[in-house]
């Protein structure tokens, strides 16, 4: 019964990927097609008022919402000083203490590095293999926000209360916030980018 019943999961999580990777295809389509040649301005104003994009599927529906990307912080400035203490003050603006707040930043920065050497209050692999079950850190650039989770530092709550103002993108480098597609819910990035002012 277990065997069946895990083979049964594993399937079910082969689907769901499968269905997330078409439409994944399907959104770079429609972005291509789509949205290539329209100024800046209006592309602003398109995202904010787009409706979600619903794709049909068996047993029910995917709804896509497009955002800019560039009205949350790139995961991936982790990797530099500058984008640490940004990602830092994002935290302290959301609610936690200095302490917590460089210690949940350590630990992402070092989920991200190749070495083996943990930044001040951060962890590598040897904090999580002790675990249940253990695991190792990515040592790549996050390709999802929901791998936050495996943080030590971080709790559901947390998780919850932090993931509207988070990405990824490809690459590393700055986390840029286009002032143009910002609204007063953003308020705590922009303060992240002005040092907490």
């Amino acid at each position: 019964r277990f065997a069946v019943k895990r083979a049964a999961n594993v399937q079910a999580y082969a689907q769901a990927d499968w269905h997330l990777r078409g439409a994944d295809m399907v959104i770079e389509d429609y972005l291509r097609t789509q949205l290539t040649d329209i100024p800046p301005f209006d592309l602003n104003v398109l995202l904010k008022d787009m409706e979600p994009i619903v794709l049909p599927m068996d047993g029910g529906v995917l709804t896509i919402a497009l955002r800019g990307g560039d009205d949350c912080f790139a995961l991936g400035a982790l990797a530099n000083s500058s984008g640490r203490i940004q990602f830092r003050q994002l935290l302290e603006t959301l609610g936690w203490d200095t302490l917590t707040a460089a210690t949940i930043t350590s630990q992402a920065a070092d989920w991200i590095d190749a070495d083996s050497q943990a930044l001040p209050g951060g962890a590598e692999d040897y904090a999580y293999l002790d675990g249940n079950p253990g695991h190792r850190t990515a040592n790549t650039a996050f390709t999802s926000v929901s791998e936050l989770r495996a943080l030590r530092g971080l709790d559901e709550a947390g998780y919850q209360r932090i993931r509207p103002f988070v990405c990824t993108r490809k690459g590393e480098g700055q986390s840029y916030l286009n002032v143009n597609a910002l609204s007063p819910f953003h308020a705590p990035l922009l303060a992240s980018v002005l040092t907490g002012a």
